[in-house]
């Protein structure tokens, strides 16, 4: 009996390249489903390879922890906040674009609470905050791959308006407007997440709550008309 070998020809870098690209696409899209639909928690390794049918060796080979899948999922949907808020930095009035800015922030948060929770209210976020700092007048490009952070798009908006005259004089310390900017709505978000239906708490609905309070901070600190723009601004503390 004659038996003929066959062999399978080797496959090229770019094919094995697209197929390793392709599952990691599907890992990220069904860990991106579940963690919509149960949170962290639905999230386990064995979950996602059943939901794609692979073994969870395959997920290991893309990442090496339940941690690192979920963080890069809520960094694809942090990307998504990135682009709101370099929208609304197209805005041309810099009190607008305050308003724009802190309302983008506002709806990503409610619109993604497990994302917001991961991001930005759990303890370990705090010594791993996604993307990088910029310096307040430093130009920022949300599709860079050392994309800026929230902060930085509010810090900027905030450095502008400063700059612009729309605050009073006393106020030129960008860093302190806009950390009590976003702790402000930071607040607003995490409260409606964790609180919202507390029975002690009637809530008003949650955007009139933030336009009234950014109308309460920014008239606060708006200038009298026709002021003329600061000759020096206060970067940090």
């Amino acid at each position: 009996m004659l038996f003929i070998i066959t062999m399978k020809p080797p496959m090229s870098n770019n094919r094995r390249n697209r197929e390793r690209n392709e599952l990691r696409l599907k890992i990220l899209n069904s860990a991106r489903e579940l963690f919509a639909r149960g949170g962290q928690g639905e999230v386990t390794l064995r979950n996602v390879a059943a939901k794609i049918e692979y073994s969870v060796t395959a997920i290991y080979s893309h990442f090496p922890s339940k941690e690192a899948l979920i963080r890069e999922v809520c960094e694809a949907e942090f990307a998504f906040l990135n682009s709101a808020l370099h929208r609304a930095t197209q805005t041309p009035d810099p009190m607008d674009r305050l308003r724009k800015l802190a309302s983008a922030y506002v709806d990503f948060g409610l619109q993604h609470p497990e994302q917001y929770y991961f991001l930005f209210l759990r303890e370990q976020a705090a010594s791993s905050p996604p993307g990088r700092r910029a310096g307040a007048g430093q130009p920022i490009s949300p599709g860079s791959a050392n994309a800026p952070q929230p902060y930085d798009f509010l810090r900027e908006g905030v450095f502008k308006a400063v700059a612009a005259g729309c605050f009073r004089p006393e106020y030129r310390s960008v860093e302190l407007i806009a950390q009590s900017l976003w702790s402000s709505l930071h607040g607003l978000v995490a409260l409606h997440l964790v609180r919202a239906r507390h029975p002690a708490v009637s809530w008003k609905p949650v955007q009139a709550t933030v336009e009234f309070t950014l109308e309460c901070l920014l008239n606060g600190l708006a200038a009298p008309p026709h002021q003329t723009p600061p000759t020096w601004i206060q970067l940090t503390g």
